[in-house]
């Protein structure tokens, strides 16, 4: 069974219950345009589709390993992390001058019930600002590459380490009787 992303349910929730189509009407976001939406939204499925919907197969089949202290990832992953990163979806939170987006409307989106809260309209407006600001400076080059998305800049061998470590401290799993996954909502 082949995996097809919902793209026209996904455009209904950012027109119709997002309301995403304002932010266009910002000056910020003058760029995100109905066609710019739906090519960000089909290239989103076509790599959904393409690229990584084939390795849950793989991945079930053949699960990360530790070997010799170095992470084994499943047969694919590390060719669609490049798929990924060479799509520009890696850095989306980055600063714009690092290849983000941007991120007012995931400050107000996420903190929505956080900013609903507070009455006074030019409280809300400067706690928003000042979220906005913790997230820009999260952003920057240093603190982007400190948080393993840029991987040139980072030794990969310190996360190995962290990650062969983690793994050689868990428990053998139990073995499994049945399916791995009976119920799979594809919703």
């Amino acid at each position: 069974m082949s995996y097809r992303a919902p793209v026209t349910e996904m455009r209904f929730l950012l027109d119709h219950v997002l309301g995403a189509g304002r932010l266009a009407e910002t000056e910020r976001f003058a760029e995100a345009t109905g066609d710019m939406v739906d090519a960000i939204l089909n290239e989103a499925a076509r790599l959904a589709e393409d690229v990584l919907a084939p390795l849950r197969r793989a991945g079930d089949l053949e699960p990360a390993r530790l070997e010799n202290g170095v992470v084994r990832t499943s047969g694919g992953f590390s060719e669609a992390y490049k798929a990924i990163a060479d799509g520009g979806w890696v850095g989306t939170a980055a600063s714009p001058e690092f290849g983000g987006m941007g991120l007012e409307g995931a400050v107000r989106l996420g903190y929505r019930n956080e900013l609903a809260a507070i009455e006074d309209p030019e409280e809300r407006e400067a706690t928003f600002q000042t979220m906005v600001d913790r997230m820009y400076e999260i952003g920057k080059a240093v603190n982007v590459a400190s948080h393993f998305e840029i991987d040139d800049v980072i030794d990969p061998a310190d996360t190995r380490r962290w990650i062969s470590a983690i793994l050689g401290a868990a428990p053998a799993p139990a073995p499994r009787h049945g399916k791995k996954r009976p119920h799979i909502d594809t919703w």
